[in-house]
């Protein structure tokens, strides 16, 4: 997929905060004690669950982009064909 610049940094920052976020709950883990179960198994299945979470968001937000994108050029090839046909009246009404 293209992006222009601004919308490669979004996605770039997002998928930064995304790693950052699946990585917080065994950082905790280490950093505070807790006990087991909590350490073989919730903490695992978060980070679980936030990383689908958050790939799900990633494939949302990058296909909101791409939209926008698409929309964006397709105005802006409207944009050009009628500064074409306005070109083409005022040459013929005075011309």
């Amino acid at each position: 997929m293209k992006y222009s610049t601004g919308r490669k940094l979004l996605i770039n920052l997002y998928r930064t905060l995304a790693v950052l976020l699946v990585f917080i709950p065994p950082i905790l883990n280490i950093i505070i004690e807790t006990d087991i179960i909590t350490s073989l198994i919730y903490s695992p299945l978060f980070s679980l669950f936030l990383a689908f979470f958050l790939v799900d968001l990633d494939k949302k937000l990058s296909t909101l982009l791409l939209m926008n994108h698409k929309k964006s050029t397709i105005t802006r090839k409207l944009f050009s064909a009628e500064q074409q046909i306005n070109k083409d009246i005022h040459q013929g009404l005075w011309h």
